[in-house]
């Protein structure tokens, strides 16, 4: 559970606890020390309210036998009940049964550095830590137990330097909130000295630093100090940023609010303006990508609910009575204070509205104690009349910088009547018809024009839900990706407050959308998350050929982190509900309806490739003309094919995607359409494979890829550079084994050029640049300068050895061979023989620690063959008759050939075992691909069968019973 809160993962501590929680109490049951009467209906599948924990703790007071052996169990059951209680950020329950636990503790073991009592002060320190920020009066304990965790762990003579100064830290910040500056201070400096004194990594050493300046800041600031102070928060920003990562750069955005509060306190509001900006920006987009609540991430570093989730910051499911006893405790005044807090920022911004909106959350919080409040909600209603007296300001890229949604009561009042409304709509229709035609640009400008009138906010929700998503999808096409999140953050805080009335959102369309964003940033497991929520949040309202697209998004999502098995379950799930779907058309014969019955897929259960050619020829014959010339049908045939691809049979994907591309032609003119082009890159990356295997297909791949390239260009201008630099890669190595070299260098010079003028990342940048210099040495290699294409290749081994990471260093195995190959044209044997075994050697570790096929490590990085689990890389599920018939085809024979490389590599190594070995895997291959294909194929007579020879699921090969067949034909044309 610890573990869990340290990455915040705080449903998964919680479900870890209960279950602890369950087995303690079935043990302390098991040994009589408490009553088997006790109702412990604590669940992982259900989250425990508080008053529940509250019972139990009585009746542990009251039915525990005080003179049970078990004590120590006991005490742990406390700790974890106590641990409960903290994960539900109730820290003063937490305090009191972390108490009793130590309080046992002390009876069963004497001395204080006992690990179980160091345990239970850690637990104590943390508690009370996050306890004492809403509660002052719970300081002195907070720093008592600081204080000992540190001393403990001192006295142990525990090298643990990163922690003690940590804990030293941790006693400053205290001290400083008991207004302590000088004792504050001592251990600021005490900190300090340990860490420069520390040998640990650069990143702790930062982190603390980082710290240790930002709480010298705090003491200058209180000693008016306010220009050293800004100073060192500057020095404290610089490391943090550093370092600091995913949720954690909340504390950015604190350290900038409190430079732009020195800069007030100098007098220089305009720079304290922009930092303040700044600071809103960062928190809001931190608590808009991990769904934390915008007020919360203002609390210190050491509570909880900073980091937690707004789906489940309320861990607790709380009866009505316990959230009503929470509303007049002191996190409820904590809440109101943060509130208070963010309208006095808005107000010097200038911004009224959410200075006013912020003011009445405040007033909410606070006037659950009206007595200790009173005067401090006195001060805010008069400042809410003051300003409700001045003209509000419209700021509304301010306003879409909060969290939160206005009230329709705060916001200006427009005149609006239904004409500009229907001309809003128009305009919509407009662009949603120039992008169906792939003119996003003009798309873009429609929609913009509806975006940025006056009157946009008065609109009914509806209309600017399909605003919002309508600009998602245009500058997704058009890659701009951060224009893309800020719509859907809009379109997110829209959903959050929703009008009374309004309409549902679609939000499983927003969700696709950001979900194909992801996918282009190469954020692929965020991705699969934003889609996975598009098909919980899909209704009858969401369009039918949504999810197809979504599913096979989130397989192509899979398959880049090479999740091949989960790749393949979204596959047939969506296959599965497709057919569903078919099944409900009337346009469908009975015979296929039956068909479908009898064929079944499940994404329990892989599917055999032959039941997939069944299939195709079933829906070419069972479909009425007026639905197989349908969008549904296309994008069938995109997922059938898609399997087949996963498969690594490329030949039959190829056809599927071709038979998908032949319907979009006929349905969509436009050749711009993103449905088209979503054909073409299938069939590029489809084709580019089968090449390998079948260097006829090279032509047909080098088509597809100029084309999808093209396509590209024409739609982002030349915005999406990474995908259009590899595009070029691609084509140079297809125009190397087709055509001359110096076309092949074109296109790796304008890649390169592309590359310089860039602004793309320094990771791909090296990543292509790393591609683009083993191009060019490929290309020497041809032309016999086998000293320019080893240099080549070195430079391009040194970029690829600074940024890939896990299977995909296997490439850097690769260019270790080119370079052993160059060496041996250069009679250098002694260099290439120590550059093959440092290549065999990697491709060993690699294919060991990832499960990997030696051999077919060796194809071309885009074969997923390459970088597929031994354990699943046969996904097919094959019938014994289409294995054999696989002998026959040319990936049998391409495996044939990768073993005769390797095993003449083993051969100029001088490795006999080896070389026999590989030798023999290949011959195995051969005699058995000849044994096949002279095999005679038969038909049984009494049961006769068409055999069709161009189809691999209708081969026959062998009786079916132990009877002898009577009769044999043969199938001449199958030769």
């Amino acid at each position: 559970a610890q573990a869990y809160i340290a990455t915040y993962n705080y449903e998964n501590a919680e479900i870890t606890l209960i279950t602890s929680l369950r087995k303690q109490l079935q043990n302390l049951k098991d040994s009589g020390d408490i009553s088997n009467n006790l109702h412990d209906d604590f669940s992982e599948s259900q989250r425990p309210a508080d008053e529940k924990l509250e019972g139990l703790v009585k009746y542990l007071e009251s039915g525990l036998k005080h003179n049970s052996s078990n004590v120590l169990e006991r005490a742990l059951l406390y700790d974890t009940i106590g641990s409960m209680f903290y994960l539900h950020t109730l820290y003063k329950q937490a305090v009191s049964c972390y108490k009793k636990s130590e309080n046992i503790k002390s009876e069963k073991f004497e001395l204080k550095t006992n690990y179980r009592r160091l345990a239970s002060v850690e637990y104590l320190s943390k508690a009370y830590f996050a306890y004492a920020e809403s509660d002052p009066e719970q300081l002195d304990w907070a720093i008592t137990y600081n204080k000992d965790w540190r001393s403990i762990i001192r006295n142990t003579k525990v090298d643990d330097n990163i922690l003690i100064a940590k804990l030293m830290i941790n006693q400053g910040e205290l001290y400083l909130k008991q207004e302590k500056c000088k004792a504050s201070l001592r251990y600021y400096y005490r900190a300090k000295e340990i860490v420069e004194k520390s040998d640990k990594k650069d990143f702790n050493k930062n982190i603390a630093m980082s710290n240790i300046i930002y709480g010298h800041a705090m003491i200058d600031f209180k000693e008016g100090k306010f220009k050293t102070a800004e100073t060192k928060l500057l020095k404290s920003m610089g490391l943090a940023k550093q370092e600091l990562k995913g949720k954690e750069k909340i504390f950015i955005a604190d350290i900038k609010d409190k430079i732009a509060s020195a800069y007030r306190q100098q007098g220089e509001n305009e720079l304290a303006k922009k930092t303040y900006h700044e600071a809103f920006q960062i928190r809001k987009d931190i608590c808009d990508e991990y769904d934390l609540d915008f007020a919360q991430s203002y609390y210190s570093k050491e509570r909880l609910e900073k980091y937690r989730r707004i789906y489940d910051k309320d861990l607790s499911n709380d009866s009505l009575q316990l959230k009503e006893f929470k509303m007049i405790n002191k996190t409820c005044h904590e809440k109101a204070k943060i509130y208070d807090k963010i309208a006095k920022i808005y107000k010097f911004l200038e911004n009224n509205e959410l200075s006013l909106f912020y003011y009445e959350k405040a007033l909410d919080g606070y006037a659950n104690s009206k007595v200790i409040y009173e005067n401090r909600m006195k001060e805010i209603r008069e400042q809410m009349n003051t300003m409700r007296g001045e003209p509000l300001v419209s700021n509304r890229k301010s306003t879409r910088n909060t969290s939160t949604r206005l009230r329709s009561s705060s916001l200006p009042v427009f005149n609006i009547d239904n004409s500009p409304e229907r001309t809003f709509k128009g305009r919509l229709k407009d662009g949603k018809s120039k992008y169906d035609e792939g003119k996003y640009e003009d798309a873009f400008s429609c929609y913009m024009k509806v975006y940025k009138d006056s009157r946009y906010n008065k609109l009914e929700e509806s209309l600017q839900y399909r605003t919002l998503l309508y600009l998602m999808e245009a500058t997704y096409q058009l890659n701009r990706l951060k224009q893309a999140r800020e719509y859907f953050d809009e379109a997110i805080r829209l959903m959050k407050n929703p009008c009374n009335g309004s309409k549902k959102p679609p939000k499983a369309e927003f969700y696709t959308i950001i979900g194909k964003v992801c996918i282009k940033e190469e954020r692929f497991i965020e991705a699969i998350e934003q889609l996975t929520k598009a098909i919980n949040y899909s209704d009858q309202n969401t369009p039918k050929i949504l999810m197809p697209q979504v599913r096979s998004d989130i397989a192509k999502a899979y398959i880049a982190i090479y999740d091949y098995e989960n790749a393949e379950i979204t596959l047939v799930d969506s296959l599965e509900k497709q057919l569903q779907d078919l099944k409900s058309s009337s346009n469908i014969s009975d015979n296929l309806r039956k068909e479908l019955d009898i064929l079944k897929f499940s994404s329990n259960q892989r599917p055999e490739n032959n039941k997939l050619e069944q299939l195709i020829k079933h829906l070419e014959s069972g479909i009425n003309k007026i639905l197989l010339n349908t969008l549904e049908i296309a994008l069938l045939y995109d997922t059938i094919g898609s399997i087949y691809y996963l498969h690594t049979l490329y030949k039959q994907a190829v056809e599927c995607y071709k038979k998908s591309e032949d319907i979009k032609n006929k349905i969509i003119t436009s050749k711009h359409n993103h449905h088209k082009l979503a054909s073409v890159e299938y069939l590029s990356k489809a084709y580019f494979a089968y090449a390998e295997s079948d260097p006829e297909q090279l032509d047909s791949a080098k088509r597809y890829n100029r084309n999808w390239r093209l396509l590209i260009k024409n739609n982002t201008k030349l915005d999406d550079n990474v995908l259009i630099v590899k595009l070029m890669i691609i084509q140079g190595e297809i125009v190397l084994k087709t055509d001359t070299c110096n076309a092949s260098r074109r296109y790796y010079d304008s890649a390169k050029k592309l590359i310089a003028q860039s602004d793309m990342s320094s990771s791909h940048k090296n990543i292509a640049l790393s591609n683009i210099f083993c191009g060019y040495a490929m290309i020497d290699f041809e032309e016999k300068k086998y000293k320019t294409a080893a240099e080549k290749l070195f430079k391009s081994m040194n970029l690829a050895e600074k940024e890939l990471k896990r299977k995909e260093k296997i490439f850097i195995a690769d260019i270790k061979d080119k370079i052993a190959n160059v060496y041996r044209q250069q009679g250098k044997i002694h260099l290439a023989k120590k550059m093959y075994r440092e290549a065999i050697k990697m491709r060993e570790n690699i294919c060991n620690k990832y499960d990997l096929d030696f051999a077919q490590s060796y194809y071309s990085k885009e074969r997923l063959e390459k970088y597929r689990r031994i354990y699943n890389k046969d996904l097919l599920n094959d019938t014994p008759q289409l294995k054999k018939f696989k002998m026959t085809n040319k990936a049998c024979l391409e495996k044939a050939k990768t073993y005769e490389k390797i095993a003449e590599i083993y051969k100029i190594l001088e490795d006999d075992d080896f070389f026999s070995l590989y030798t023999k895997k290949a011959l195995d291959i051969k005699h058995e691909r000849r044994r096949q294909t002279r095999k005679q194929i038969y038909t049984i007579e009494e049961e006769p069968s068409v055999v069709n020879c161009n189809d691999s699921s209708s081969i026959y090969i062998g009786p079916t019973s132990s009877q002898s067949p009577p009769g044999i034909r043969f199938v001449n044309n199958y030769f």
